[in-house]
C-alpha cells in the first residue's frame, strides 16, 4: 500500500485538536467532514502528535514554519505568472468592467487580485483565511475601541 502524503493543513489540524483534548476518532471526523477526504489514521496521527504537538515534540511552531513555507510556495506562482502583462491582460478588463458598474476603482482591482488568490489557493482555503480575517479584523478593532 502507498504511503499517502497529507496537506500540511490536515497535519495541523489533527495536531491541534488533539492538542486541545480532542479524541482521535472525533479528530478523524472532523477531518472527513472539514477537508472531505479519507482521514489520516490513528497511528499517523499519532505520529504527528509525537513530532509536533507533545511535550518531547518539536513543537507546533516548525509544524507552522513548515506550513507556512508551503504556502509561500504555492504562492510563488501567483507572483510569477501574474506579471504586467498578464495584469493587463486579464487583470485590467476586469478592473474597468467593474468600475463601468459603479465599483470603486480601488475596490474592483482588490477584487480582481482576490479572484486570483482564490484561483491559486482554491474555494475552502480562501474562504477559510477570509473568515478568519474577518475575525481578526473584529477583535483588532475592538482592542483598539477599548484602548
Amino acid at each position: 500500500m502507498a504511503r499517502r502524503k497529507y496537506d500540511i493543513g490536515v497535519v495541523t489540524y489533527a495536531v491541534t485538536e488533539r492538542n486541545r483534548g480532542g479524541t482521535w476518532k472525533d479528530i478523524r471526523e472532523a477531518i472527513r467532514t472539514r477537508f472531505h477526504i479519507e482521514p489520516p489514521t490513528e497511528r499517523i496521527m499519532l505520529q504527528w502528535h509525537k513530532r509536533y504537538g507533545g511535550e518531547q515534540s518539536a513543537g507546533i511552531e516548525v509544524l507552522v514554519t513548515d506550513a507556512a513555507a508551503n504556502l509561500a510556495k504555492r504562492a510563488l506562482p501567483v507572483a510569477a505568472t501574474q506579471t504586467y502583462g498578464a495584469l493587463i491582460e486579464e487583470g485590467f478588463p476586469s478592473i474597468i468592467q467593474y468600475y463601468k458598474r459603479g465599483v470603486d476603482l480601488e475596490v474592483a482591482a482588490a477584487i480582481v487580485v482576490l479572484s486570483m488568490l482564490e484561483r491559486q489557493f482554491g474555494s475552502r482555503v480562501y474562504e477559510d483565511a477570509v473568515r478568519e480575517f474577518q475575525q481578526i479584523r473584529v477583535e483588532r478593532t475592538t482592542e483598539e475601541s477599548s484602548e
